[in-house]
């Protein structure tokens, strides 16, 4: 195969991928012209599960941090606690 067929092959896959695309998009009833969607609801659920999960790490890191200052806290000498 030549430099140039291999060139047009890519070029076919890329198109028919692309068609491809735009036939789920529309079927799926997404705008066939936007480039990148993210449908309705999404960025809302990602923002809830972000802030449990920021909630749970959080508590973590406090109670981590406490036990940490219950047992090395007499080390301090500098009051910084």
């Amino acid at each position: 195969m030549t430099d140039d067929e291999m060139i047009q092959l890519a070029v076919n896959t890329i198109r028919t991928l692309s068609i491809d695309a735009m036939q789920v998009a529309k079927s799926d009833g997404w705008p066939e012209d936007s480039q990148f969607l993210v449908p309705d609801g999404v960025n809302d659920h990602f923002a809830a599960a972000i802030r449990r999960r920021g909630a749970t790490v959080r508590n973590d890191w406090k109670q981590l941090f406490a036990a940490y200052r219950r047992i090395y806290g007499a080390m301090n000498h500098a009051g910084r606690w």
